[in-house]
């Protein structure tokens, strides 16, 4: 990456008078490597124009416009201090950063970089997905795209960074999340399901040298399929839960290391724990934390999926806990495995066999939408509040009867809408409501199978009609459904994800054929 040279001309007026906003980030600043800032090929501020040329002179007004002018190699900044709208990033090895002069800029809404968009830096900036509705943000499918000096929230409203996908997506290759402050993530009171980082569907992502505290639950979620995922050299304090090895829906998270971190004061579980819906992962080991004062334990490993060894129970003695200060004070038994000043974690050892081959090019997704701003993910209305219980036990606990008919009834309203859409596109008769959603619904194994095969078809027969109103010949995804579908929550929200999918490929067809 071509790095800056010394600024010797004035700064533009723009630039200069943002440094006084520097002040009110200074609590935020990530403990980052002292580097050059990477040299800025084009420019946006809050006092520019889109129809501008994008200099330092005559920059552009919006984030949106500067992401989409850049190409392969080139760095966008943004003007210090000054907020701008979301971004989805739709071109390969662009980075995003802050000008020179100042103090962050922020990124508000949603951070979107989708499959086809691969080696994306984001670089000493805020991101806070607060006003973006959306249930991630940022949200992230294309490979090696790298987080790096940023302060990462949404102010309690949603999960934050999320990597890769388990429902056709995008799997994510070679993900680096380092030196980055992420905090305030989730909806609160905590439901079990809003996490600082969550590692969905993706392989050899590196998490390393970030502090990561105050989320509703996890801090670092591996689940349903991390693997081979390293995570160093971070402090995960004060979050609702610290770090789970898990699976399900015919995923689990197998060869993951977490190793030489302070893991520390969980407030509802445990600091490290496991959980696994059907399939167990391999070779997932925890190593070397320095682990206190969780909720209900420090490593819990009743659930089995991985080891943990050489792990110490300790005070790691933060110098100022309260103000957010996680540096250590002198005599702490945690040395050595909070984020490294201005140092990188050495290389992981080897954590698998590469089952999965990493992609030399991108793989385009046939189902992304082609709209310049991502589809809503966030349709609140499919994840139905928990009980009490339920936000203690997390996705094994078991729904209640109410929440069961809502979840059928949202399922059939889905075929429903789907086979109207079927009978104006296709001019084929509505298919009738499978038999096994008709009967009484009882909070059962049979029930949950029975939802999620209902909503894994009408997420296949939605995305026919699809192809065919958009004259594209995209692959149709197919959802393997287990023979066995336990009744929990964790399955009822796997069910949640295949319908808000069906919900957003049905709109767009409904928008295709509102304009013929």
């Amino acid at each position: 990456m071509v790095r800056a040279r010394p600024v010797r001309r004035a700064l533009p007026a723009w630039v200069a008078g943002a440094a006084l906003a520097a002040v009110a980030l200074v609590a935020l600043a990530p403990a980052s490597p002292a580097a050059a800032a990477p040299a800025c090929t084009k420019y946006a501020s809050l006092s520019g124009s889109d129809s501008a040329a994008g200099t330092e002179s005559a920059p552009f007004r919006t984030s949106q416009k500067l992401v989409d002018s850049l190409s392969s190699g080139q760095v966008g900044c943004l003007q210090p201090g000054a907020t701008f709208g979301g971004v989805k990033v739709n071109r390969s090895g662009i980075t995003l950063t802050t000008a020179p002069g100042g103090a962050k800029a922020t990124i508000l809404g949603k951070t979107w970089v989708p499959e086809a968009a691969n080696d994306v830096v984001f670089d000493g900036l805020v991101i806070n997905g607060r006003t973006s509705g959306a249930r991630v943000s940022p949200d992230v499918q294309g490979d090696r795209v790298v987080f790096r000096n940023n302060d990462i929230t949404n102010d309690n409203t949603a999960i934050c960074l999320h990597i890769g996908s388990n429902i056709g997506s995008g799997i994510a290759y070679g993900v680096v999340v380092d030196s980055n402050r992420i905090f305030r993530c989730g909806r609160m009171p905590a439901t079990g399901f809003d996490h600082g980082i969550y590692v969905n569907h993706a392989y050899d992502t590196r998490i390393t040298n970030n502090l990561i505290f105050d989320n509703a639950d996890y801090g670092v979620h591996l689940y349903p399929g991390a693997n081979r995922t390293y995570v160093a050299n971070n402090v995960i304090d004060g979050n609702g839960r610290g770090v789970t090895f898990s699976g399900e829906g015919g995923l689990v998270s197998s060869n993951n290391l977490v190793e030489n971190n302070v893991i520390s004061n969980s407030l509802v579980k445990s600091n490290v724990e496991s959980w696994w819906a059907s399939g167990v992962g391999v070779g997932n080991r925890a190593d070397r934390n320095c682990l206190f004062n969780g909720r209900t334990g420090n490593v819990n490993l009743s659930n089995g999926g991985f080891t943990a060894s050489d792990n110490i129970t300790a005070d790691p003695m933060f110098t100022n806990r309260a103000a957010k200060d996680f540096t250590l004070r002198a005599g702490s038994p945690c040395i050595g495995k909070v984020p490294t000043a201005g140092l990188t974690p050495s290389p992981p050892p080897s954590l698998g066999p590469p089952d999965v081959p990493v992609p030399s090019t991108p793989v385009s997704n046939p189902l992304k939408p082609r709209s310049r701003t991502s589809p809503d993910s966030g349709d609140r209305s499919m994840s139905q509040p928990l009980t009490p219980r339920q936000r203690v036990l997390g996705p094994a606990a078991r729904p209640t009867r109410g929440q069961v008919v809502t979840h059928r009834r949202m399922v059939v309203r889905l075929l429903t809408r789907v086979g109207r859409l079927e009978r104006r596109v296709l001019g084929t008769r509505t298919a009738p409501v499978p038999e096994a959603l008709t009967t009484r619904p009882r909070v059962s194994a049979a029930e949950m199978r029975a939802t999620r095969v209902g909503a894994a078809d009408a997420l296949r027969r939605v995305t026919i009609l699809l192809n065919r109103v958009s004259g594209r010949h995209d692959a149709v995804p197919r959802t393997v459904v287990p023979r066995r579908v336990p009744a929990t929550i964790g399955q009822v929200r796997v069910t949640e994800v295949l319908a808000r999918a069906t919900v957003r490929r049905a709109t767009l067809v409904e928008r295709i054929l509102a304009r013929r």
